[in-house]
């Protein structure tokens, strides 16, 4: 179940349309008025596909450890971070102009 989240993600594979989001947000960047606030708003968006992915490989462990965490606990960690991301995301979005 992990993989099919980190494809989302675009931390596994190179078919979601996030895999080089960061380098993306860069390059966008330029049409910010206020590059400071654009600049930790996209890296804020970074950290939350990060902490998303973390969650998302975690849950293949979870099962064997000592301590079992049900994958489920991991899975809500992730889908709390998804939804964080994409409203980053839309609030990105308006610093640039985009409409989505």
């Amino acid at each position: 179940l992990s993989t099919p989240v980190r494809r989302y993600l675009g931390t596994v594979g190179m078919s979601s349309g996030l895999f080089g989001i960061a380098k993306a947000m860069k390059a966008l960047g330029e049409r910010a008025d206020d590059i400071v606030e654009y600049t930790e708003l996209a890296r804020e968006i970074e950290q939350t596909i990060e902490q998303a992915d973390g969650s998302a490989y975690m849950s293949i462990f979870v099962t064997t450890s000592t301590s079992y965490t049900p994958p489920e606990k991991y899975f809500k960690d992730a889908k709390i971070e998804i939804e964080r991301c994409a409203k980053s995301m839309d609030e990105l979005a308006g610093m640039i102009g985009l409409k989505l």
